[in-house]
Parts: C-alpha cells; sequence; structure tokens
C-alpha cells in the first residue's frame, strides 16, 4: 500500500456514552499508520477520563477550556496540531469498520491526482439502516472528478461528502480556512468546510465501500437540536459568485446558490424551524418552484403534528388522509395567490 500517514480529529463534548465505541473502531483499523487526536471540547462528563484509558501512542488528547459552536474551533485545533499529510475526520458518536483507511489508500492508490477523498457509508436508525442520498445514484464503481464535477453534485442537493467519510490533505484545509468557528456559526460548518477546501483541492475521488456509519438517533445532535435558517456555505457561494468570472463556474454556482438555499429551507421545514410568514417571503429570492418545495415540506411537517395531536386523524384511512391533505393545499394556494 502507498505510504498515506493520517492525522484523525474526533471534537469530544459530553460523549461519553458513545466516545470509546468511536475511539475503538479508530484503533481497529487494518492500515495503522495514523495518529488519533481527540479535542476535548470543554467536556462537563467523563469522555476525557475514557479518552485517557487507551493506552496506546497513536492517541492524544487536546483540550480547550470554552465549547466552540458545532465542534468548529475543536476540529481546527485539530487539524493544526496534527502531524500527518491527510486529515480524516470522525464524530465522537458515529464509528468507522476497520477498512474506511484501508480503502482510502487503495483509492489514492488508484487515483493519484485527487486532493480530496470520499466514500459512500450507511444512515443508521434503530429500526434499522440504509446508504446515503449521494450512494443511491452513484453506481458501485469508483471514480474521480473534478472541481465543476463537485459543483453539479451539489446542485442536485447530494453532497458527496460527510464528516465522517470527508478526508482532505492538511495543506488544503488549512489554505482554505478550514471550519467556519466564528461565534454563532452552529451548524452547516462542514458543508462550508468541503465546498471552500474544494475549490483549493479542484479533484477528488468516491469510492461505493461504505465503511463508516453515521448515527441518528444520537440526542443532542446539533443537525436536529439548532435552528438556524441560513448558513454558511451560502455565504460562500455568494462570495464565490461575486469573483468568478468563468460563464460556466458562474451558471453552476447560481445553480448551488439555489440548491444549498433549498436545502436549508427544506430541512428548516422539516423540523417546524420555519414559519409560513418566512417561506412566503423567499418568492424574493428563489424560483416559484422551490417556495412551492418548501411549502409542501412545512405542510407535511404540520399534518403529522396535528395527527399526533387529534386521535380522529390517526385513525383516518388512505382516502381521508388524502381529502385532508387536498384542503391542505387549497388552502396554501389560496394564501399564495391573495399575496
Amino acid at each position: 500500500m502507498a505510504d498515506m500517514k493520517f492525522s484523525v480529529v474526533i471534537p469530544l463534548h459530553d460523549k461519553e456514552p458513545y466516545v470509546a465505541r468511536a475511539i475503538e473502531s479508530v484503533l481497529a483499523q487494518t492500515h495503522a499508520d495514523f495518529e488519533l487526536i481527540v479535542v476535548d471540547d470543554a467536556s462537563t462528563d467523563r469522555g476525557p477520563e475514557i479518552v485517557r484509558s487507551f493506552d496506546d501512542p497513536r492517541v492524544r488528547l487536546l483540550r480547550r477550556d470554552v465549547p466552540g459552536p458545532g465542534g468548529y474551533a475543536a476540529r481546527n485545533l485539530g487539524i493544526r496540531e496534527a502531524r500527518n499529510e491527510w486529515i480524516a475526520f470522525l464524530d465522537a458518536d458515529d464509528l468507522w469498520k476497520p477498512d474506511f483507511l484501508a480503502e482510502n489508500v487503495r483509492l489514492h492508490e488508484r487515483f493519484p491526482e485527487a486532493r480530496a477523498l470520499c466514500s459512500a457509508f450507511v444512515d443508521k436508525w434503530p429500526g434499522g439502516e440504509r446508504p446515503n442520498r449521494f450512494s443511491i445514484g452513484a453506481g458501485r464503481e469508483s471514480f474521480c472528478r473534478g472541481w465543476t464535477d463537485f459543483l453539479r453534485t451539489v446542485t442536485d442537493g447530494k453532497w458527496p461528502f460527510w464528516t465522517g467519510v470527508a478526508v482532505f490533505r492538511r495543506e488544503d484545509l488549512l489554505a482554505s480556512g478550514a471550519f467556519p468557528d466564528r461565534e454563532g456559526c452552529r451548524k452547516g460548518g462542514d458543508l462550508d468546510c468541503w465546498f471552500r477546501t474544494m475549490r483549493v483541492a479542484r479533484v477528488w475521488a468516491w469510492s461505493p465501500e461504505a465503511n463508516a456509519v453515521y448515527f441518528r438517533d444520537v440526542p443532542g445532535q446539533v443537525t436536529r437540536a439548532v435552528k438556524q435558517n441560513r448558513r454558511p456555505v451560502q455565504d460562500t457561494v455568494d462570495a464565490l459568485l461575486a469573483e468568478t468570472a468563468d460563464t460556466e463556474e458562474r451558471e453552476l454556482l447560481e445553480r448551488c446558490r439555489v440548491a444549498c438555499a433549498l436545502d436549508v429551507l427544506a430541512d428548516a421545514a422539516v423540523r417546524r424551524h420555519l414559519s409560513w410568514r418566512e417561506i412566503f417571503a423567499e418568492r424574493k429570492n428563489l424560483p416559484a418552484s422551490a417556495v412551492a418545495r418548501v411549502a409542501a415540506k412545512r405542510l407535511e411537517a404540520d399534518c403529522r403534528a396535528v395527527r399526533r395531536s387529534i386521535p380522529l386523524l390517526g385513525r383516518m384511512g388512505r382516502r381521508g388522509w388524502l381529502a385532508f391533505l387536498f384542503l391542505c393545499a387549497c388552502a396554501v394556494v389560496a394564501a399564495l395567490s391573495l399575496r
């Protein structure tokens, strides 16, 4: 195998029940040339003690006195302190299968021009698991693509990168500014980091081997807990639009702008973090079709809430629900037409 040395960065904040599982999954890697940097982001539980209990010289524990939003400052500290060329990330409540690093080595051997690596992964709930969205349509063959191909995947709303499978060169992360750790940025900083770092790296490779597991049922996940109707990647796309002259790239960035906004707003609508007034206000910024999709997501969320709160609706059959949804849709169309 190629001589690839990894620095694995795990931010840790109050993940006592899960951190041992994450560390054990890293130490079990079949490719053993790595260091593991766990950054204690001012934990208040026994998580740091668990990290210290691992008697392995590859494990390093760093500490921050004040927790940073989203764990982004902790990851940035890990990147700065890393000793190896390639940086891989893992959250303290997720895990890798034993061949994760080895598969990245094989991927880079096949595509040595790639400066960013990623792969399929599994979304896991208590009731089962499924491949992530990008993997479903990506096929069963590894591939290597460029910057504009990355933009096209973003416009489709299917990000190839997720924290647990993102592998970048340290110098590219530092050149891009890494994670946005400014105050107030608590959600979406990972997507912003991938976007900016991909503009530096330019070439990325993907593997269909799903050697990482994303646990969706962990309490207190930032993804579910934080209300944030605009994310830093949108500011990054706007800035790139302002400075990019290339016609094709500008067109793709404009489509990315709409796709990123739609993704953020749809997520907020599903969680009922976005009011109907806020949805209607987006008609100034987004195409009508995009606003209609967000409204449909909010309507679906409202229907679920009503169904839970009114026992009668919970007993309605398929026809009853279709009639109820039709009336709700008519109400939305009427409200839009009156504005």
